[in-house]
């Protein structure tokens, strides 16, 4: 009988945790979506600015592909296309959700 007893509360337990496991899951819902959307304006925002810099990039670049023989201001807008096209990698590689929920 005690091993009914012990069976049962063990049973007992196990549902209580799948219980709030399942619970946290779905309180995680919301702020889930709100991070997607987030990321997903993020990464809108950072493509408009690349598309915005792009055909003077590719100018420069078509006309002298020479790094070394760039101005501070032909660097600085490679520096800045590299920096955007960085941004965002990093942020879509960024987990939308962490141990913490």
């Amino acid at each position: 009988m005690q091993m009914l007893d012990a069976g049962r509360q063990e049973k007992a337990r196990d549902l209580e945790r799948r219980e709030r496991e399942t619970s946290e899951k779905q309180n995680a819902a919301p702020a889930l979506y709100e991070r997607s959307k987030d990321m997903q304006r993020a990464l809108q925002d950072l493509g408009s600015e690349l598309v915005r810099r792009l055909p003077p990039f590719t100018a420069l670049v078509e006309a002298c592909d020479d790094f070394a023989r760039y101005g501070c201001r032909q660097r600085a807008e490679v520096v800045a296309m590299a920096d955007l096209y960085g941004l965002a990698v990093r942020v879509m590689s960024c987990p939308l959700i962490d141990t913490d929920g």
